[in-house]
């Protein structure tokens, strides 16, 4: 943790990672680092901009390939 690692957990509901993290950050506290939660809502947003990224190259490549470029 000292050297700005940043974590993320991902997974179904019920799994525990809000307890988890706040198990982590509170240690993390104690021990003189700097804790930021940031909101899931963020994340799925970072995770939906990478996937109409992803779509929008592949798209491009395909379009590309018909046309034999």
């Amino acid at each position: 943790m000292k050297k700005g690692w940043r974590l993320c957990l991902i997974g179904d509901s019920g799994t525990r990672r809000t307890q988890l993290l706040t198990v982590l950050g509170t240690e993390a506290i104690v021990l003189g680092l700097r804790v930021r939660y940031t909101s899931a809502n963020l994340v799925k947003q970072l995770v939906e901009a990478a996937d109409e990224i992803l779509l929008m190259t592949i798209t491009r490549y395909e379009t590309a390939w018909t046309r034999g470029e």
